[in-house]
């Protein structure tokens, strides 16, 4: 089993596997799985933070499919809760080719490098260099990463089993679903106004089926995202079926199938009485873990594609036909030598697996 995991905005891979425990869960519990925390890109002397670029992340003067994709004028002059914030530009936003930075009037929240592409070539260097069951390739991550693991989802949905973003949705205007069924996990907290599940967590002045984040983004509320993927998935949009799990009524969890039963994918929704951050965690630190690894041994691909297949074409191919190529070409390319060298550098064994994985992406950090 391989399981990407993306950090959050103001935050990095080292952190991001110090909180979410995914890497010691799978120690503790001597799991054949292989944990990886890649490095969302940033320019080194400007932005706010290793981020990750995803549809709509930095569409700045322009609207996107739906009309703007934030709050304008952006007021706040530093980052405080439910603030407008002026978020910095970063350097690799302009330049030819590039739609630029306005922090006052353009929607931007990420380098423009395209994290897209890197993330294929990570997944390709893992995928050439380590024996890995395809019908078992997961991805997860929160807040900004939960954006990031969604998009993954979408623009790899051949080779993806299933997705499992915590506090994450898509960015207002660029709700899709997945060319082909991928199980989904999504959690959120009552509470959490970040990334809002719905309009009515959110702060107002979204346009109709969207919710507002605390920095004055808009989003595509949680079921909008989740009927996206039970299309894909083949669901009969029946009965609003219950899904059970060891944590039921801990903190108010509770689990729901909200689009009936599906054929190709489950597609599951889970709510708990928490804000903005993982499931459950102060109370049982591996809840989490626990939780989502039960998930992904539960829903392996069904018919996992061939190993040259999916890097011929998942890998290697064109960006789905949905997204803009042109928006394809206007970010500079995370090469996958970069990726490789980190990869050849790093002693892959049993024991050390999973830190050496997570330390191989930390790698392009430097």
């Amino acid at each position: 089993m391989l399981v990407l995991a993306f950090h959050g905005f103001y935050d990095n891979a080292r952190h991001e596997e110090t909180e979410d425990r995914l890497a010691e869960y799978v120690e503790r519990n001597g799991l054949n799985a292989v944990t990886v925390y890649p490095v969302g890109s940033g320019d080194p002397s400007s932005g706010d933070s290793y981020s990750w670029n995803v549809e709509g992340g930095n569409v700045n003067l322009d609207n996107g499919p739906l009309g703007a994709t934030c709050a304008t004028p952006r007021i706040a002059s530093s980052y405080t809760y439910d603030s407008n914030i002026v978020y910095k530009c970063f350097d690799s936003c302009f330049g030819a080719g590039q739609r630029g930075c306005d922090p006052k009037w353009g929607c931007n929240f990420a380098a423009c490098f395209d994290d897209r592409r890197f993330v294929r070539a990570l997944v390709r260097a893992l995928l050439t260099s380590m024996c890995i069951d395809l019908r078992h390739v997961h991805l997860t991550g929160i807040s900004a990463g939960g954006l990031m693991a969604y998009q993954t989802a979408l623009d790899l949905p051949d080779l993806i089993a299933s997705v499992a973003p915590i506090a994450g949705s898509r960015v207002w205007g660029y709700n899709r679903p997945p060319r082909s069924a991928v199980s989904l996990l999504d959690v959120h907290g009552y509470e959490d106004t970040y990334v809002p599940a719905n309009a009515s967590n959110g702060l107002g002045g979204a346009p109709t089926g969207a919710a507002t984040s605390h920095d004055y983004f808009y989003y595509h509320e949680v079921p909008h995202v989740t009927h996206a993927f039970a299309r894909a998935a083949g669901c009969d949009f029946g009965a609003n079926l219950p899904f059970r799990t060891k944590f039921d009524g801990l903190r108010g969890f509770v689990c729901n199938q909200p689009h009936g039963r599906c054929a190709g994918a489950a597609v599951v929704q889970c709510v708990g009485n928490w804000a903005h951050t993982w499931p459950l965690h102060h109370a049982h630190p591996h809840a989490y873990a626990d939780l989502v690894f039960d998930f992904f041994r539960s829903h392996p691909r069904a018919a996992p594609v061939g190993l040259n297949w999916s890097l011929n074409w998942s890998l290697n191919g064109s960006l789905p036909a949905s997204t803009d190529a042109a928006e394809a070409r206007r970010h500079p390319l995370n090469t996958s030598s970069s990726v490789e060298r980190a990869l050849n550098s790093s002693s892959l064994g049993v024991a050390s697996r999973t830190r050496s994985a997570a330390e191989a992406a930390w790698a392009l950090e430097s």
